[in-house]
């Protein structure tokens, strides 16, 4: 099916009253697009996919993502979009995007996430996650959602690496998840030791070497042979990370 052209209007518009949809992972298209799609599978002797995701392209920007949608309602011409899916794609209200269905984004098998805010990763983020992830259908790398936690605080979550691919399904399906180091913590950090490795930490709480930052003209003159070094931000990571086989030297191959 041909994608669709929409105007864009708020979710909370639509929808008043269902302020938790709108951190979520989904949106309203009109029952017009349905049908037609309905008609087109009927043609074609095939079933409907299940969960039924699309694509969603805005028009300035150009940038995309991947959802599921809450239901078939949207006046005609419409798509209902949570709030901050505008500005992550550029978009304003009556900006146009191009709606298409993706039937083909494989199961999700792994997942890293970087929190904006250091205090995150002090919740338990397994709990929270799979809490939060069931108004989501689909992560597409460069996502930057919002994870509520209580009526106050509101925490941002950047997706920064899925597998198998750049955007993957999350419905009936188990996905290990990893967290980088915060954004805050990371920039605290790099002023305090730039150069070095930074740790983050899967959802078990185990620690692992994530990420590795080169500088040219900045070499470790402490450095000794199959000794790696972790940046650790906090005491609880530092005591795991004594306990993790990752922190153990290596032998060289």
């Amino acid at each position: 099916m041909r994608p669709v052209w929409y105007k864009v209007m708020l979710l909370k518009e639509h929808l008043p009253g269902r302020a938790d949809l709108d951190s979520g992972g989904k949106v309203v298209i009109p029952e017009s697009y349905l049908a037609r799609y309905l008609t087109l599978l009927q043609l074609r002797n095939k079933d409907m996919p299940n969960p039924l995701l699309f694509r969603l392209t805005a028009a300035k920007s150009g940038m995309s993502i991947h959802c599921g949608s809450l239901e078939f309602t949207a006046p005609e011409g419409r798509v209902c979009l949570p709030g901050w899916m505008l500005p992550h794609l550029g978009l304003e209200v009556a900006d146009s995007v191009e709606v298409a269905v993706a039937p083909d984004l494989p199961k999700a098998r792994e997942a890293t996430f970087r929190p904006g805010q250091g205090d995150l990763l002090k919740l338990d983020q397994k709990v929270l996650l799979e809490r939060h992830l069931r108004g989501f259908s689909a992560l597409t790398e460069g996502d930057v959602i919002p994870v509520a936690f209580g009526e106050r605080h509101l925490y941002s979550l950047e997706v920064v690496q899925v597998d198998p691919s750049p955007a993957a399904c999350i419905v009936d399906c188990d996905v290990r998840i990893n967290f980088l180091p915060a954004k805050d913590q990371q920039q605290q950090d790099e002023k305090a030791a730039p150069g070095k490795t930074s740790v983050g930490r899967s959802i078990n709480g185990e620690t692992e070497a994530v990420s590795v930052k080169v500088e040219r003209g900045q070499p470790d003159y402490h450095w000794k042979p199959t000794e790696l070094k972790f940046i650790r931000p906090n005491q609880r990571e530092e005591d795991q990370a004594r306990k993790s086989p990752l922190t153990r030297p290596r032998k060289s191959a």
